[in-house]
């Protein structure tokens, strides 16, 4: 817990807290996270994480985590999916309103709100966030790849981070290296592969070079 709590004050997050949640009688999977604001910050992990992974793993994975907080990407995630809501909704009322006044007779849609055009809406509404889908999936790829770099800036566990991002595939049984276009389709995270040989090879202290996200002095 004092680890956690100094490697928050390190990160930037201060006057944190650190909950454990008993999720185990519920799943078998893990998780960690760091929200909250002003007095709530807290830092909670679930009991399965805490119990499938050694000390320097969870300080790695939280390190991670204290990323996303600290580099702002809840808020910057939920300006990006207000933005994207607008444009869905705009774009699907204008579509919705052209197939009306072209297929609505035959539908027996008589007007806009009538439920016999309700299928018509879903299908604009499937279609349109299928092919946005590389979209949000591509800002939520660069955020957790930021989130990564953070941590290991913070951290410089590389090969606890690694060895946590295998204990993650074991765990959720996902594929370690879809098909790139599946990947960049359909993967709101970079394939766990593509991570492990990121965060095994990204040091640039060792090359006395200075960090790209976490600035020490945010700590003090």
């Amino acid at each position: 817990k004092q680890k956690l709590l100094d490697e928050a004050s390190r990160a930037g997050i201060e006057r944190s807290r650190v909950y454990e949640v008993d999720k185990s009688k519920q799943t078998k999977t893990m998780n960690a996270y760091v929200t909250g604001l002003g007095p709530t910050k807290r830092i909670v992990m679930w009991d399965t994480l805490l119990a499938k992974m050694n000390h320097d793993e969870v300080l790695a994975v939280m390190g991670h985590e204290m990323g996303h907080y600290v580099l702002n990407h809840l808020w910057k995630g939920l300006a990006a999916g207000i933005i994207g809501t607008f444009f869905v909704l705009y774009v699907a009322q204008r579509v919705y309103e052209r197939g009306l006044r072209r297929w609505g007779p035959r539908w027996g849609a008589r007007e806009p709100g009538d439920p016999a055009s309700m299928p018509w809406l879903l299908l604009i509404v499937s279609v349109i966030s299928f092919l946005g889908a590389p979209i949000e999936n591509g800002i939520s790829r660069y955020m957790e790849h930021q989130s990564d770099m953070f941590g290991l800036e913070l951290t410089h566990s590389n090969e606890a981070m690694a060895t946590s991002f295998i204990k993650f595939a074991e765990d959720s049984k996902v594929n370690p290296s879809p098909h790139p276009f599946i990947e960049f389709w359909r993967y709101s995270h970079p394939s766990l592969a593509r991570r492990i040989v990121f965060v095994l090879h990204y040091k640039p202290w060792a090359e006395g070079k200075g960090n790209d996200l976490w600035r020490a002095e945010a700590g003090r």
